[in-house]
């Protein structure tokens, strides 16, 4: 297959093509440190793509984002072919990640209750990036419709045998709205169209519909402690930074933004939601409001252990200019 040429991106998050710096990646800065890949297939679907593997980083709201986008036909073969889907599967039955999905449904629960929800049968869910279907597994409980939706044919596939009810196309989710919560878990790094599948979830949501957003956390000095050791040669102090995969690496600020510009309105963040999750405080509104508006106006947030940022949004009115 002869090299396609490849567009450059804007910003995913203000639409700029300034930046202030690039980190350029070599193929061994990427698979030496992702085992679940096929080395050889890596090495022969990049190699003549080596010089593209670049994170530019944006002069006027500092997003991390990959500088090229990637065509449909070679993210098909890393999907479908370059990762191994045995050892992917293999993760979805750790018991930490049960309980940091346990955790998470805990979590909206608390939200919806805040926002008025009192019975979980009048809720529609959708796991939008749903993979294996594992949190549909967790949420599947007390009456909640819970519906996943993914391009992953083998993940659809053995997600449809567990029992779980999938979309496998955009027009089967129009058909099927609205829902009142969408969950996009660990999506959205990988997304090189953002605002056009923010948009569509914002088309996909009741009236006040709740979008439950996680990320990587990666703020601007573990970026620049990266791009030290990326300019030395050296290996990136984490895998998840990589610019086939993860074509967007947010901090707190840039992903805030990013919602707010496609009328998504902050709510809280996971963050929050475990500092308030203490006898006589985790039914107080009030409180996680308060601590949730610390946070909006430094536009900082303390990162968890595993540097992932969890954002509660609602779905606001748009205005219309008479």
């Amino acid at each position: 297959m002869s090299k396609i040429e490849l567009k450059r991106r804007k910003c995913p998050n203000c639409g700029s093509m300034t930046i202030k710096a690039e980190m350029k990646f070599r193929l061994e800065q990427i698979y030496n440190l992702n085992e679940s890949y096929n080395l050889d297939l890596f090495k022969k679907t990049f190699t003549e793509y080596e010089d593209n593997i670049i994170y530019n980083i944006c002069n006027e709201c500092s997003l991390v984002y990959s500088k090229f986008i990637w065509p449909d036909s070679l993210l098909n073969e890393v999907y479908s072919n370059i990762i191994n889907h045995d050892r992917s599967r293999q993760k979805i039955y750790d018991i930490n990640k049960t309980l940091e999905l346990v955790r998470e449904w805990n979590s909206i629960l608390r939200v919806l209750k805040f926002l008025g929800k009192k019975r979980t049968d009048e809720l529609r869910i959708l796991d939008f990036g749903c993979g294996w279907g594992d949190f549909i597994h967790v949420i599947d409980c007390r009456g909640v419709q819970i519906y996943g939706f993914d391009e992953d044919k083998i993940k659809i596939d053995e997600a449809k045998k567990n029992g779980c009810k999938i979309f496998s196309s955009i027009d089967d989710l129009k058909n099927n709205k609205p829902f009142d919560v969408i969950i996009l878990n660990s999506v959205l790094e990988h997304i090189q169209d953002v605002n056009g599948v923010l948009q569509l979830l914002y088309e996909l949501l009741n009236t006040n519909g709740l979008l439950i957003t996680l990320v990587m956390d990666y703020r601007p000095r573990f970026i620049k402690l990266n791009y030290e050791s990326i300019k030395k040669g050296e290996l990136p102090l984490t895998k998840n930074l990589n610019p086939i995969e993860h074509v967007n690496i947010y901090s707190y600020k840039t992903l805030k933004e990013n919602l707010k510009a496609n009328n998504f309105e902050l709510l809280t963040t996971g963050v929050s939601l475990s500092a308030t999750n203490i006898p006589f405080v985790r039914n107080s509104w009030g409180i996680l409001k308060l601590i949730t508006q610390m946070e909006k106006l430094t536009s900082k947030i303390v990162a968890g252990r595993n540097m992932d940022i969890t954002v509660y949004s609602i779905k606001r009115n748009m205005t219309v200019n008479k």
